[in-house]
């Protein structure tokens, strides 16, 4: 599986070239030029420029999101999206299309839905509309307030619907490495790929994975990252990461 990772910007240097793709926030960089900066620059990997919604609890504007994509130049945008909300995402979806990047192939839309039976609901739609690949967030039809266990079951059974619907499947987050491994024994040849802050933000605050219980989803992990750490911190750090490889790719 694919990852990339979402870290502070004084940590863009050290984090990012351990990431097999660059997922940036829209509402980022539109405030920070330094993080701006450094995806302006490095073009080397596939670039997601996503739409901020799991940060400020809202999506950006499109007009916000085509302002970002104007300074970093993405491959690939996420398009707005309104949690548990599928017909006002699948509405934003459609409206991006028509004044943003009609091209289909470099818009990843997110799966919504205040049931499982809505999100596969705006999967088919996605997929009327041309799509081949989604994004799902790691709380579909949750609240902030549900456990991580319940969130990582309700996208098990989002997903598990997705796979022979796309060729492309992008999981925004996750919450606990259970989760991970059910989706190595999806079928269809379905390509999956990850962003996530977790290995970072844990190990920044002396969690090491596999040892220590994660924390829940009340706060977006970008929140949640300390402003000062040591050469210690940042061991557990790399520590998480290379746990999190090997739950992703089943070693």
């Amino acid at each position: 599986m694919e990852l990339a990772l979402e870290c502070p910007t004084t940590l863009l240097d050290k984090i990012q070239p351990l990431t097999d793709f660059y997922f940036a926030l829209t509402h980022l960089v539109l405030s920070d030029p330094a993080y701006a900066d450094y995806y302006a620059t490095h073009h080397d990997k596939m670039l997601i420029l996503d739409n901020s919604t799991n940060e400020l609890g809202v999506p950006c504007s499109i007009d916000d999101i085509l302002k970002a994509a104007e300074i970093i130049k993405p491959d690939i945008i996420v398009p707005p999206d309104h949690l548990c909300n599928m017909e006002k995402t699948i509405e934003d979806v459609r409206i991006f299309k028509k004044v943003g990047w009609e091209d289909e192939r470099f818009v990843l839309p997110v799966i919504q839905g205040s049931t499982i039976k809505e999100c596969y609901k705006c999967a088919d739609k996605y997929v009327d509309m041309g799509f081949k690949q989604c994004a799902v967030p790691y709380d579909p039809t949750c609240t902030k307030e549900d456990t991580i266990q319940k969130m990582a079951s309700q996208r098990q059974r989002v997903v598990v619907g997705l796979t022979a619907r796309f060729e492309w499947v992008h999981l925004l987050g996750f919450t606990v490495f259970e989760e991970l491994q059910f989706y190595r024994s999806l079928g269809h040849g379905c390509r999956f790929s990850i962003d996530t802050g977790s290995p970072i933000m844990h190990g920044l605050k002396g969690i090491r994975f596999g040892r220590d219980p994660l924390l829940d989803k009340k706060k977006p992990t970008m929140d949640m990252m300390p402003s000062k750490w040591d050469s210690r911190d940042l061991s557990e750090v790399f520590y998480n990461l290379a746990f999190l490889r090997k739950e992703l790719n089943g070693i």
